[in-house]
């Protein structure tokens, strides 16, 4: 056999060794902790999840503290619609809808969705975090381990949110709302 011969006979064996190469040093940086996932999958549109149809949705719902803090509920469509009701201390008093940009709400719902822990036991709470999906509804688990995972899933919300300027800027002395919520 000759080296050429021999070449294009192993050639074969050359590319799949650098297709799983890349395919396992892709998936060498996903993070492997819920909380990190969650916000590393709504960024890399690269990385295939799960369809979110129009029908599905993600619910964020504040209510308000003793400090001033907003209270309101917005729900994110998996179809990029955003429904926001602003209740108190919030740049927006009232229902307000927008939209994010396309493909962005499917995203984050999917994300969500692959992401988030088993439902439990969930305790009344200023904050409630509401996925529905498949036609069913699920409480989301704020308490234990899903806290982490809780948390990075407000954040995501939020930043999905950020430039409607419907809530005060974080740290604004008095309500900034002329400033995004989260800067981009």
């Amino acid at each position: 056999m000759t080296l050429r011969a021999a070449a294009v006979a192993a050639a074969p064996f050359f590319v799949v060794a650098a297709v799983f190469a890349g395919f396992v040093a892709h998936h060498l940086q996903e993070p492997a902790a819920p909380a990190e996932r969650l916000p590393w999958l709504v960024a890399h549109d690269d990385v295939p999840l799960p369809r979110a149809t129009g029908e599905d949705w993600v619910e964020l719902e504040r209510a308000a503290c003793g400090a001033g803090c907003p209270s309101y509920a917005v729900r994110v469509w998996g179809s990029g619609r955003v429904e926001f009701e602003g209740r108190a201390h919030v740049c927006r008093p009232g229902r307000a809808e927008g939209a994010l940009p396309r493909g962005h709400g499917q995203r984050l719902v999917a994300a969500l969705r692959e992401t988030a822990p088993p439902a439990g036991a969930v305790l009344p709470t200023p904050v409630a975090l509401t996925l529905h999906a498949g036609g069913a509804d699920r409480v989301l688990p704020r308490e234990g381990a899903a806290q982490p995972w809780f948390t990075a899933a407000l954040a995501a919300v939020d930043q999905a949110i950020a430039d409607t300027r419907w809530l005060p800027a974080p740290g604004a002395a008095g309500a900034d709302c002329r400033t995004p919520l989260v800067p981009r």
